[in-house]
């Protein structure tokens, strides 16, 4: 189990709509190495939505300047937030050295082939 955290001035964006819980998921899964790399699919299934939503809410937290996204040649993509947790403390963007390359090739490959053969099912099948 864990929990989904949203800054304060996130959550009170009400124009954001449902990208701000997508914001709090990513700013969690980014907890480790401080940008996320899940795709779409997968956020799709933590959000309950279609993965076309997760798409949306993608662009409007870019055009939010809320997180930046990096596009990689293989099609994968990591999602860098704008705020990131670092054990019980939210370090804001200018505090922390911003990633200019985020994977190496041959670790974006390893992960593109595990994402491909993982099965991730609904959440909807579960309950």
């Amino acid at each position: 189990m864990y929990f989904t955290i949203i800054p304060n001035h996130v959550y009170r964006n009400k124009s954001l709509g449902e990208a701000r819980f997508l914001y709090g998921h990513i700013l969690t899964l980014s907890n480790k190495v401080g940008y996320c790399y899940a795709p779409n699919e997968f956020l799709a299934n933590i959000m309950e939505c279609d993965v076309r939503s997760i798409s949306r809410y993608i662009k409007a937290l870019e055009k939010a300047r809320l997180v930046t996204v990096y596009y990689a040649k293989n099609s994968s993509r990591t999602i860098q937030p704008l705020d990131t947790m670092v054990g019980n403390k939210l370090l804001k963007k200018e505090n922390k050295q911003e990633i200019s390359q985020p994977l190496d090739p041959e670790v974006e490959q390893v992960l593109d082939d595990l994402w491909r053969s993982m099965k991730v099912p609904s959440l909807k099948k579960i309950k």
